[in-house]
């Protein structure tokens, strides 16, 4: 071998060399650039089909190299041709193992998500059956459990059920409409007298002495929608016993005796509801109104009332 090839020869290892050093750290720097971003599954899989692909042209250039520098040191002489058609050759296998690799790990990328769809899948119809199967547990034993029936309890008569029957005695059908004991008040005996028995029932509940309801201790009236109602409230010192009686009117024709004759008290509370509700107490020592002025239109409390001056 002339000293002129063994120059060359020198030269192009040389070159080989540097060229493979160079796409080496070119290939690197790429690597760790691309590395800082954050990379989705498939661009993890393109990450490393492109490092297969450098580690293998890596590979080849190695081999290349260590067989030029084996036949120069045995004496033997390739040509150019034949160097590089064994780079060619060394690169082409190269990259066929490297694709042949990404692809395995593509494949097996695959099955390994498939596999977890199917366990996840196979898991929530476990789930699925786990709930229906204790729901069908459940709705069995409640059939199953016969079912308590309470006993109802007989109901227990007012402690003032005598007393209503007393006054019910007393008055008669006559004057009273209905009767029954409150069990939202106190369980107050409660009485409905007649229109036209308004005053003399009054009368005989303070009069009578088993009765003996001298107090009136409150008076009112209100509008039910289709019919106006005055009730009043009794009780007696003596007897230390009360009652509320009541009386319901047609709302056009709402007029009372007073009872301001029997009880004082009534005066102002008669007063009131005529004010407000246009209830006439007959016989009343002063029948004027209360809180508002006599040139009023109208009665505040009643559900029908519109307001005459809207200014007001």
């Amino acid at each position: 071998m002339t000293e002129s090839n063994e120059k060359s020869l020198s030269e192009l290892r040389r070159e080989a060399v540097q060229k493979a050093k160079e796409e080496a750290l070119r290939k690197n720097q790429e690597q760790q650039s691309e590395s800082k971003t954050e990379l989705s599954k498939e661009d993890k899989l393109v990450e490393e089909k492109k490092r297969a692909v450098a580690e293998a042209k890596a590979k080849a250039v190695a081999e290349a190299k260590a067989k030029a520098a084996a036949k120069a040191s045995s004496g033997d002489a390739n040509s150019d041709d034949e160097k590089a058609k064994a780079i060619a050759e060394a690169k082409a296998k190269a990259v066929a193992e490297a694709k042949a690799k990404a692809a395995t790990k593509a494949s097996s990328g695959d099955t390994n998500t498939d596999d977890e769809k199917a366990k996840a899948i196979a898991a929530a119809k476990a789930k699925a059956v786990a709930v229906a199967k204790a729901k069908a547990e459940a709705a069995a034993k409640a059939k199953e459990i016969p079912e308590v029936k309470t006993e109802e309890k007989p109901e227990v008569p007012s402690v003032n059920k005598p007393l209503l029957d007393k006054i019910v005695s007393i008055l008669g059908k006559e004057y009273i409409k209905e009767s029954y004991i409150n069990k939202q008040s106190k369980e107050v005996p409660t009485i409905i007298i007649k229109e036209d028995a308004y005053e003399s029932s009054a009368k005989l509940l303070k009069e009578n002495e088993e009765l003996s309801f001298d107090y009136l201790s409150n008076l009112h009236a209100t509008d039910l929608g289709n019919e106006l109602e005055v009730y009043s409230f009794l009780y007696s010192s003596k007897k230390n016993h009360s009652v509320v009686f009541k009386v319901i009117l047609d709302r056009d024709k709402a007029s009372l005796p007073s009872l301001t004759n029997i009880w004082e008290g009534a005066n102002w509370p008669e007063r009131e509801i005529y004010d407000l509700l246009g209830i006439t107490f007959i016989n009343h020592p002063n029948m004027t109104r209360m809180f508002l002025p006599e040139t009023w239109v109208g009665y505040p409390l009643r559900k029908d009332y519109e307001q005459f001056d809207l200014e007001v």
